[in-house]
């Protein structure tokens, strides 16, 4: 089967979005796919998986069309929301059945709410806007497919639309990260003077104002009283990094990290007793998923695809006072061991590579036998 993933946006460039395209491909090259990447991402390279192709990003859509006639895939794959928006392929003139790898339009009110002008009401309205449209557009793929079906008009709106005008194209399939291997040494905590005896809460995230790493030194450093190690780990030493060191200077149990290696990071959750994120808008987030594979238990605000993940706990508000109440809960290593397993199960269950790529190679196999083209009914 030829397969045509179409990203604008993939590694090295970082972020969620490019790590689940990259993975995309790599788990549909070992499905048997022949695999071919279009982007607009400069220095982005071929593998031994797929076939790379950096197109000009001025013209992305038309270029992305006239690769697609070029190597007359079986099926294409549209992996994130700018290739819906802000650079709309052209689908109907694709001769091939059209796959859309969804990963969601925020919609979560309370992400949009502290914001100028008017509390950010016309930001987010921007966004119910933009999944209108996106429902709209959706009806002429073969198949769109998000991460979630948890529906609201506040959370997953985009979602909601799609299943009311267009229901037999929507199916949910889950991203898929490789586990975390385990680990029992303490390599972190010594390679990077962590102390080795309290309570390590780690948070790894982009730095970023979505999510969340500011609000989170604000609020432990007005709660002295939790007997705990914060890290955080990020990818780069950008404006919401520089910011978040500035407040952590003045406490001592925090400890901010960017850019470090990939082991270190693997190191970092096998060390942690618990992740945490405190982030305003998420769909579903690929650290939790990594912690819950290597059974670690997690803290997080109710985002995304949280609230129905096992082995953790869910924050009934974004505050202190929620916050401090979970680590308290999680300071017994018994209620750590038990959220910490049944995460483990609940990853083993729904997340991990074999049963997610299960679920795309039937889908596939559908598609292609439907022979459904967009466009055409």
């Amino acid at each position: 089967m030829k397969l045509l993933l179409i990203s604008d946006r993939f590694p090295p460039s970082i972020g969620g979005l490019q790590a689940a395209g990259e993975e995309l491909a790599m788990r549909f090259a070992r499905l048997g796919c022949q695999v071919s990447v279009a982007t607009m991402t400069p220095m982005a390279k071929s593998c031994a998986d797929y076939e790379v192709f950096v197109l000009d990003s001025k013209d992305f859509r038309q270029n992305a069309l006239r690769l697609s006639k070029e190597l007359q895939p079986d099926v294409i794959v549209l992996n994130g929301l700018q290739l819906r928006m802000q650079y709309p392929i052209p689908v109907t003139k694709v001769p091939c059945p059209v796959i859309y790898r969804s990963h969601g339009i925020g919609t979560n009110f309370h992400f949009f709410w502290e914001y100028p002008p008017f509390f950010g009401v016309g930001a987010w309205l921007g966004n119910i806007a933009r999944a209108i449209r996106n429902a709209w557009i959706g009806r002429r793929l073969t198949r769109e497919v998000f991460l979630d079906d948890k529906v609201g008009f506040f959370q997953n709106f985009d979602v909601l639309l799609s299943r009311l005008v267009h229901p037999r194209n929507v199916s949910f399939i889950p991203n898929a990260f490789d586990s975390v291997a385990q680990s029992g040494d303490n390599s972190f905590r010594k390679k990077y003077n962590i102390t080795p005896d309290n309570l390590l809460i780690l948070n790894v995230a982009n730095y970023c104002d979505r999510k969340g790493q500011v609000d989170a030194i604000k609020m432990i450093r007005k709660n002295p009283n939790i007997d705990a190690q914060f890290v955080f780990i990020g990818s780069e030493k950008n404006e919401t990094y520089q910011k978040a060191s500035v407040l952590a200077k003045s406490d001592s149990r925090i400890c901010l990290f960017a850019g470090i290696p990939r082991e270190d990071v693997v190191d970092a959750i096998n060390a942690a007793d618990i992740a945490f994120l405190f982030s305003r808008q998420e769909q579903q987030p690929i650290f939790l998923s990594e912690a819950m594979s290597c059974g670690k238990p997690w803290i997080s605000t109710n985002v995304g695809s949280v609230s129905k993940m096992k082995g953790g706990i869910v924050l009934r508000h974004r505050n202190a006072r929620c916050f401090v109440q979970a680590v308290r809960e999680l300071e017994m290593p018994e209620k750590r061991a038990k959220l910490g397993s049944e995460g483990n199960v609940f990853w083993n269950t729904h997340y991990s590579p074999d049963v997610v790529y299960c679920q795309w190679q039937k889908l596939l196999d559908s598609v292609i036998s439907e022979k459904k083209i967009p466009g055409h009914r």
